[in-house]
């Protein structure tokens, strides 16, 4: 299961770069330099309160039922946001993109933290953030 976790980290890290590179010039040549800075603050911002908001989630509908929602949004506002002319829709779509992807690294963690052993925790979790980084 953990392989199949590696895997699915790798391929969502690919998405994650990718959208990440691509949407910075998108942004600023659809509303501006300055914008791009702030956009990317707020959607840090709204990270923040979502990972707060996620254990809830979690005790609400559990984990796998959470997983599956967020990684809807994150589909979704990525294709949605791929179609958005309206400066407006632009932003909302870059912040629920934003936002989703962090929420996905972070159930990923707890994915890994749930399918390990206490005593290998600290070696899966460094091997799991040199994936995302490679």
């Amino acid at each position: 299961m953990r392989n199949a976790l590696y895997l699915a980290t790798f391929f969502f890290t690919l998405h994650y770069g990718l959208t990440l590179y691509t949407n910075s010039t998108y942004l600023a040549q659809t509303l501006g330099e300055r914008s791009v800075d702030l956009l990317y603050s707020l959607g840090s911002l709204l990270s923040i309160l979502g990972l707060a908001y996620i254990p809830t989630l979690y005790n609400r509908f559990g984990q796998f039922p959470t997983s599956i929602g967020l990684l809807g949004l994150l589909i979704a506002s990525t294709y949605f946001l791929a179609l958005a002319s309206l400066p407006l829709a632009i932003i909302l779509f870059f912040l629920l993109l934003y936002v989703s992807n962090i929420a996905v690294s972070y159930n990923f963690d707890l994915y890994l933290e749930k399918f390990s052993r206490d005593e290998e925790t600290g070696y899966l979790r460094a091997l799991y953030l040199t994936v995302i980084n490679l």
